[in-house]
């Protein structure tokens, strides 16, 4: 039983002190060395983790500097500090004074009491060659033997004074030196500090294997775990549907938990920033006027005013004096909010304009009527809660972003500066995280498989990047268009002109079972030249370098690949493209997407991502799984814009895939000619 020989050992240990060395002690220094090593690593981790911490990050520190649990582990440190440095003081005093009692320079070499230097000279002399380090000798030995000649030659008078050649024995209170007996202890006391540094030798392993396991999973994750919440993705992956609508994923957009979190901490802090200027204009207000003349008092003829026409006047001088205070309380990086500063356009001026243009509130909520929301410990609806309303008030004047950027109101405002920033930045905010949600939605649409879903997402990222309720209106699409000829010119008109089109496995003649095939084909974009040309103007207009604006561009098209068996039976399904999505969906119901046509299951979402404006053509090469069961297909490829209306274009290709156990593969035949060359070649050599 190990407990059993553990404690059999401590009280040997115990034994073993009998009055002059306390080494039942030695394990508890060492216990304590170990805890101040691993207690300054959490205290360095901890302040680097508080320095390089990100001001305004949704996650706060682990463990902050000013908390109870760093006070504590300074103070527990601390005490370990000076209880190591009194204990280690104790040992050795205690070490020293037991070979001071002991000490015997006599027995050490070996003469007696009685005899002369000359006999005390010849025994060093003798002992010295024997156990001398520079001979082989052990020089703790040799040490002992120095010490006994200087006892009885040199340090006499030390000897026979205080018993030992180096004087006094002193007592020191603390010493936080590393003393020989915690590296190389003798007896039972041996047994407990190798247990104890086995232990911690484990416990730094299991540490270190913890965290390298932590920081995979972190790496892994980290699109879903810092840029968009597991919880957020979780939220997309229950509520959407394949049969989600353009409006059902912006609605589930703005929405998912964490957009609904960020909104609520802004609207607190916009409700605090209302208090305080509130009780700053009635601070003002209530202040007394000096004014001997003040005009907006009551004059003489006051009596022949009627108590309506008082009031009225008192109202309108009330009125006037609080937009003075108003004024004078605005100064310099002072706040304007709809509600409190007179003129000031905001969230209620959005809403009530939207609702002229019949856009407010949203036509259709049927999609987030089965969602229950709770607000204060109440189920709410969807525009009952707060910071819900005010998301969908962020989407919606998104969608209807030129009707309101062009708008006499919104104009006016903006040039005598009367707009409510908060409302204004926060929807600045919220379209950032919004397109983190969307690119989100997207690959959860690629991981199951679902090509309705990722075809709608696609074009409500352009909906929500455009400004447009409807992205295949010809109404909208026309205005694009016009739009694009207004500034690019004609030739200016986004479009892509796909030619040399084939399916294949790349290096075979066919296609079989299992082979990472591929669409290649060739892009031109038709566009390129009067993109390039006309933002080149703007930016020597501007005195920006044009190469800051080209290396800036980003155009994103994604192409969408699906298959259908066309000589009988089902079309397989390909797995998950993404394992740590599916981990993180893993749960949820998915059926809804597993009941989809066979034909609309995703082969690959492929992302094109144009990073050079000036760039007029390209090959590209898609790359996907062929299926699994041999047969006829008919692949359908459909390319799309995120960026721009009326471009989306659609492909058929037809594909006869083969049994792969059938197919013997060319590059097994040419790996073996590529050998029998490289043997003919060495057979030249020699």
């Amino acid at each position: 039983d190990p407990s059993r020989t553990l404690i059999c050992c401590v009280f040997k240990m115990v034994e073993e002190t009998n009055g002059d060395i306390p080494f039942y002690l030695m394990p508890l220094a060492a216990a304590m060395g170990i805890f101040v090593i691993l207690g300054g690593f959490q205290i360095f981790y901890v302040l680097y983790a508080n320095l390089t911490h990100k001001e305004g990050s949704s996650t706060p520190p682990s463990v902050p500097l000013k908390s109870g649990k760093m006070a504590f582990l300074a103070a527990t440190i601390l005490t370990s500090i000076f209880g190591y440095a009194k204990i280690v003081a104790y040992v050795d005093y205690a070490i020293t004074q037991s070979e001071y009692v002991h000490f015997d320079p006599f027995d050490i070499l070996g003469v007696e009491i009685s005899s002369n230097v000359a006999e005390i000279k010849q025994a060093y002399r003798t002992l010295s060659l024997q156990y001398h380090p520079d001979k082989g000798g052990d020089a703790k030995i040799f040490l002992s033997i120095s010490t006994a000649y200087r006892a009885l030659t040199t340090d006499k008078d030390k000897y026979e004074r205080y018993g030992h050649p180096d004087g006094p024995l002193t007592n020191k209170q603390l010493s936080f030196a590393l003393p020989g007996w915690l590296f190389h202890p003798k007896g039972t006391v041996s047994i407990i500090l190798l247990l104890l540094y086995l232990g911690f030798f484990v416990g730094i392993i299991y540490v270190i294997i913890t965290w390298e396991t932590k920081q995979t999973k972190m790496s892994n994750k980290e699109v879903y775990d810092t840029s968009v919440a597991a919880a957020d993705t979780a939220y997309l992956a229950a509520t959407l549907s394949p049969e989600s609508t353009h409006e059902d994923i912006l609605f589930c957009i703005a929405t998912a938990p964490e957009n609904i979190q960020t909104t609520e901490e802004a609207l607190e802090n916009i409700e605090d920033l209302k208090r305080k200027k509130e009780a700053k204009i009635n601070q003002d207000v209530k202040k007394p006027t000096t004014n001997a003349f003040d005009l907006d008092g009551d004059g003489w003829d006051d009596e022949e005013d009627d108590d309506a026409t008082k009031k009225a006047k008192q109202e309108e001088a009330s009125k006037l004096r609080v937009q003075k205070q108003l004024a004078e309380a605005q100064g310099d990086g002072n706040i304007l909010m709809e509600g409190l500063d007179d003129g000031v356009l905001g969230q209620k001026w959005v809403e009530n304009t939207l609702e002229s243009m019949g856009q407010w509130p949203p036509r259709d909520l049927s999609f987030l009527s089965k969602i229950t929301f709770r607000y204060k410990g109440k189920v709410v609806s969807a525009l009952e809660h707060p910071a819900i309303r005010r998301n969908l008030c962020f989407t919606m004047g998104r969608l209807n972003s030129v009707a309101l950027n062009t708008h006499g109101d919104l104009l006016d405002a903006h040039s005598k500066n009367k707009l409510d920033q908060t409302y204004f930045k926060g929807s600045m905010v919220y379209r950032q995280r919004a397109g983190l949600l969307l690119e989100a939605a997207l690959r959860l649409a690629a991981t199951l498989k679902s090509y309705r879903l990722a075809k709608t997402i696609i074009e409500a990222v352009s909906m929500f990047k455009i400004g447009v309720v409807d992205p295949s209106s010809p109404k909208n699409i026309s205005w694009f268009k016009g739009l694009m000829q207004k500034q690019y010119t004609e030739e200016g008109v986004p479009k892509l002109q796909v030619s040399d089109l084939n399916i294949e496995t790349p290096g075979q003649d066919e296609i079989a079972t299992g082979d990472l095939c591929a669409i290649t084909m060739t892009i031109d974009r038709m566009h390129a030249e009067a993109f390039t040309k006309v933002n080149v103007a703007s930016c020597q207009r501007q005195g920006i370098p044009t190469q800051v604006a080209l290396q800036t561009y980003r155009e994103g098209w994604w192409v969408l690949v699906r298959a259908k068996k066309m000589d009988g039976g089902e079309t397989p399904k390909v797995g998950n493209f993404d394992d740590v999505l599916s981990n993180i969906i893993k749960g949820f119901n998915t059926q809804k997407f597993d009941r989809e046509k066979d034909e609309n299951s995703l082969l690959v979402a492929w992302p094109m991502i144009v990073r050079n404006m000036a760039q007029k053509s390209g090959n590209v090469k898609v790359q996907f799984k062929a299926p699994s069961v041999p047969g006829k297909y008919t692949i359908f490829m459909a390319i799309k814009s995120q960026e721009f209306l009326g471009t989306d274009q659609d492909f058929q290709l037809s594909a006869t895939v083969i049994d792969s156990t059938l197919v013997e593969r060319k590059h097994e035949e040419k790996d073996e000619s590529v050998e029998d060359e490289k043997e003919e070649e060495t057979k030249k050599e020699k």
